[in-house]
């Protein structure tokens, strides 16, 4: 008798799925079979409190296990498609891992891996202003010789809003006088930066406590 099952995202938090079964028949006693069990490729994300959303500028690491559960060395092939709302830091990545700009994907390879053996890689990434709404998915895939097997996703929310607290100060320059017109419109600029202290390029709406645009 053979059965089949789909391994799920939820698997992961096992590290490795094992599987036990009793052998029942008429003439021997019982029997119970363990099979030592699959391991579960995990992923895994660290930089802000859990259930918190990361604002722009926040920096994230994904760390992603792997294994070689066959019974002979393998070849580990370990990918990452890394999501438009994260700018990866090259320098971050490290174990021989390479990095394609164009398809923005992270490869890392692991020759001749010893049978039963593990390993984590990881990378950090900078959550960007595409990552202004929805959440930041990101889920990697595993290829053991000629095994295939994708991790759980990582799920995080991205941040929609922020507090802006702005204050104007007018003062005068030599040459200008000793007092201000009142009269005189004058104009400001609100620079926005992210928490790195980079400018910020799209274009955002500034509103009230009650979520009012201000004009």
């Amino acid at each position: 008798m053979t059965l089949t099952g789909r391994v799920t995202d939820e698997a992961a938090q096992y590290n490795k799925v094992e599987n036990t079964a009793n052998i029942v028949d008429c003439e021997n006693s019982p029997q119970t079979v363990t099979d030592p069990g699959v391991h579960v490729p995990g992923k895994s994300v660290s930089g802000v409190d859990e259930g918190d959303a990361p604002q722009v500028g926040d920096v994230l690491t994904y760390s992603i296990q792997y294994a070689n559960d066959q019974d002979v060395p393998a070849t580990v092939t370990v990918t990452d498609a890394v999501p438009e709302g994260l700018t990866v830091d090259v320098a971050s990545i490290k174990d021989g891992g390479t990095y394609d700009e164009a398809s923005r994907t992270i490869t890392w390879t692991v020759e001749n891996l010893a049978a039963q053996q593990s390993g984590t890689v990881t990378f950090n990434a900078t959550v960007n202003e595409n990552a202004v709404s929805g959440t930041i998915d990101n889920q990697a895939g595993i290829k053991i010789g000629e095994h295939e097997v994708k991790t759980n996703t990582t799920t995080t929310p991205a941040a929609k809003t922020a507090d802006v607290s702005v204050s104007k100060t007018i003062e005068l320059t030599e040459g200008q006088g000793t007092t201000i017109d009142a009269e005189k419109e004058f104009t400001f600029t609100v620079a926005l930066a992210d928490n790195a202290g980079n400018a910020l390029t799209s274009e955002y709406a500034l509103v009230d406590a009650e979520g009012i645009e201000i004009q």
